[in-house]
Order: structure tokens, then sequence, then C-alpha cells
């Protein structure tokens, strides 16, 4: 998947399709501050949020598939 770099100063902004736009706020103290403004229906969350979310329900479907074999009387047996 390509990227894009863009540079843009306070005030200014950038279009994701017909939707969204990302306004640069504030910059300082080795922050930059975003508003991003985009449909009710569109998620928008920080990426290391989302990073955190896939792993925390990556965990839970491996845990649940772990539940299920254990309640399965056909799974295979192991013997030592």
């Amino acid at each position: 998947m390509g990227g894009l770099v863009l540079t843009r100063k306070i005030g200014e902004s950038i279009f994701i399709g017909r939707d969204v736009c990302v306004t640069v706020a504030t910059m300082g103290g080795g922050q930059v501050k975003l508003h991003v403004v985009a449909p009710d229906t569109m998620a928008v969350s920080r990426g290391e949020f989302t990073v955190e979310s896939h792993l925390l329900h990556q965990q839970r479907r491996e845990q649940q598939a772990a539940r299920e074999v254990g309640r399965n009387p056909n799974r295979a047996k192991v013997t030592p």
C-alpha cells in the first residue's frame, strides 16, 4: 500500500474523499493536534488504539477457540 506525505501549517486542511477533512489545529511541544471531521458512520481512532484493539480481539478469539476445543468431545486426545 502506498502512502502520501504532506506538509501543512496550522489551519490548513487535507481532504480524504468527499467526507473526511483533517485540519492542523495546533502545533507545539513536539505534538501536532488534528481536527478530524468525518461522518458519524465512520470510525475514527488513534493508531495505537487500533493496534491494541486488534491485538485484544485476536487474543479473545484465540481464548474462545481454546475453550471451544476444550468442550468438543470429538477432539483428538494426546497420550504420552
